[in-house]
Order: C-alpha cells, then sequence, then structure tokens
C-alpha cells in the first residue's frame, strides 16, 4: 500500500502513481459493456448536442469514455498547476490532483463524457486566471478573462452561471474593489453568450436557449440514487473536511494574503456547489464541482497533520473506501 507521506511530496514518480491511480480508477469502467460512455441529456445545450450526435454512438462508447478519463487526468493536472503556481500548499505537491482523481472515482455512473467535464475543466481555467491577482494592472484583465471562460463553461453546464457571483464576490477578498472589475466580470461573459446566439442566428436563423433550466427547487432526491458504500463514502468526506477546515483555522491568519485570498475562493466555491446541488435541478454529478476545492483542503490537511499514524489512518480508509466503490459494490 502507498503511504501518504510517500505521495505528498512533489518528485516525478508521484506524477506517473497519480496517472496509474486514474487508470485503476477507470479500468472497471473501461471494460463494461453496461456503462454509457457518454451522457445523453434530453435538453442539452446546443453544444453538448452536436458532440453527442457526433461521438454518441454505442460503437465509439470507449472513446467517450477515454475521453471522459483524460479531462478528468487534465483537471487534475491543472489544479495541481495552479495549486504549485499560486504556493497555496507551502510547498509543491501532487496531492490535490490525487484526491480529485479518488473522490469522483467513487462515482462510477459518471465515469463517462458528461457536459459538467467540459464545463469544470473551463472553470479551472477561470481560476487560474484570478489566482495570482496582486496589482490592480492585471485585476481588470484577469477578471474578464475569468467571466469569459465561465461563459464559455454555462455553454456547456448552464448552472456554471451562478458562479460568476463567487468571482464577483472574489473582488472585495482581502482588498477593495472597484466598479471597473465588476464591469469587466459583467462584460466577459456577455461578450461569450453575444457571440454564441449570434453564429447560432446566422447559421439557424433563430436563438438558442434549450438546455437552460435556472428554476430553484429545494431537495435532496439524488442522494436517494446513491449506494450505501457512496453515502458512507461521502460522510467519511465530510468528517474529513470538518477537520481540515478546523486546522486550516487555526492558522489561516498567518498566511501570506495571496493565499488567504485563494483559501476563501476555494471556500466560496464550495459552498456554491453545494448549493447548486440543493437548490437547482443538478444532480450527484455535481461531485465534479466541490471534488477541486475539497481536494485542496484534504491536501492542506495531510501536509500538515503532524501526528503521521492519523494521517495514514485516514489514507487508508480513504482508498479503502474507494477500493469499495470500485470493486465491491453492495457489500454495505
Amino acid at each position: 500500500m502507498i503511504l501518504i507521506r510517500q505521495i505528498k511530496r512533489y518528485h516525478p514518480a508521484n506524477f506517473l502513481i497519480l496517472i496509474i491511480i486514474g487508470l485503476l480508477a477507470w479500468f472497471g469502467t473501461f471494460l463494461s459493456k453496461d456503462t454509457a460512455g457518454i451522457y445523453f441529456d434530453p435538453d442539452p445545450m446546443p453544444i453538448y448536442r452536436w458532440i453527442y450526435s457526433g461521438i454518441g454512438g454505442p460503437n465509439l462508447a470507449l472513446l467517450c469514455k477515454i475521453l471522459g478519463f483524460v479531462m478528468v487526468i487534465l483537471q487534475a493536472i491543472l489544479l495541481n498547476s495552479i495549486t504549485n503556481q499560486s504556493n497555496l500548499l507551502g510547498f509543491r505537491s501532487y496531492l490535490p490532483g490525487l484526491f480529485f482523481v479518488i473522490i469522483t472515482a467513487n462515482f462510477q455512473e459518471f465515469q463517462m463524457l458528461h457536459p459538467i467535464l467540459f464545463a469544470n475543466l473551463f472553470f479551472l481555467i477561470a481560476w487560474e486566471r484570478i489566482s495570482n491577482i496582486i496589482e490592480k494592472s492585471n485585476a481588470v484583465t484577469a477578471y474578464f478573462n475569468s467571466a469569459f471562460f465561465i461563459g464559455i463553461a454555462s455553454l456547456f453546464y448552464p448552472n456554471y452561471a451562478y458562479f460568476l457571483l463567487i468571482i464577483a464576490l472574489s473582488t472585495s477578498l482581502n482588498r477593495i474593489s472597484h466598479l471597473r472589475e465588476f464591469t469587466m466580470i459583467a462584460l466577459g461573459f456577455i461578450t461569450v453568450w453575444y457571440f454564441y446566439l449570434t453564429i447560432y442566428f446566422i447559421f439557424y436563423n433563430e436563438f438558442a436557449f434549450s438546455g437552460i433550466d435556472l428554476n430553484f427547487s429545494f431537495g435532496l432526491d439524488a442522494l436517494k440514487s446513491l449506494k450505501p458504500e457512496q453515502l458512507f463514502f461521502l460522510s467519511y468526506v465530510g468528517f474529513l473536511l470538518s477537520l481540515a477546515s478546523f486546522n486550516l483555522s487555526l492558522y489561516m491568519s498567518n498566511v501570506k494574503i495571496q493565499i488567504r485570498r485563494n483559501l476563501k475562493f476555494l471556500f466560496s466555491w464550495f459552498l456554491a456547489g453545494f448549493l447548486l446541488f440543493i437548490f437547482t435541478q443538478s444532480g450527484i454529478e455535481i461531485i465534479y464541482v466541490i471534488a477541486a476545492p475539497i481536494s485542496m483542503l484534504f491536501a492542506i490537511f495531510f501536509l500538515n497533520i503532524k501526528n503521521k499514524w492519523l494521517s495514514e489512518l485516514a489514507w487508508f480508509i480513504i482508498i479503502g473506501l474507494t477500493l469499495i466503490n470500485q470493486f465491491f459494490t453492495g457489500l454495505l
């Protein structure tokens, strides 16, 4: 069994471990003939409808699964890149991306090409654009670019439009916000939709608003579809998340302002994803949204925990529950 103290180091071998764990996590999905390769959306956004019409056939199921896997790995790599570039952990590590792969691997029913994978990739790029804002001179461009990529994300998964609120909120995290920044956020998002609707109208002589459902409706019905093993895993993640949050609160005031801004942004990110799950039509696929901030908090927690035996035990439980959800469903 791989020990957490070994893989938390920034070593090329640990990047290889990330890829291997990802392949093992998707291995059953690759072999299964019963698992769909691409998500069927009865009311898709037009761009996803074009993708589905091109590669959505049963003969291309394996290709779709491979593309889904590649997108998950790309998001894990991007998460690591942003974390290390911004020095959010204090030193370089592959842990955030590794946790992202492991957490999402516990929900095999969404190991497929799904519109949320496209959207989440663009949202990570949006975060990267504002993660290193220091001077006012680069803030305006950064916020425009960030909102622009959120606009692209919303073309695949419309509920990502709500994340404009946390981008706007980030302008006031540990600094004074400016009206010009809010204006650029709005312009960045509107620009994407303006060109999208214009191009669609040119080709089809109509405006396309299919797939957009921004209605609010409280409910946790999606949890009923989860297996007991998945619910147990989520409970354990919630327990570790509480410990990680408490641990972070003890020294958060001592970290650099830029790191503090990003940590607050991650908390807003998690809260927004959780609220989307409760109050919108988003289902369990939202795990891809909240897995990124959870992975960051887990990485910080495991890198700073002083009791090495406790960290190894917590790590073994995560791996054990993941193995159960991968290969022994129905055990609980």
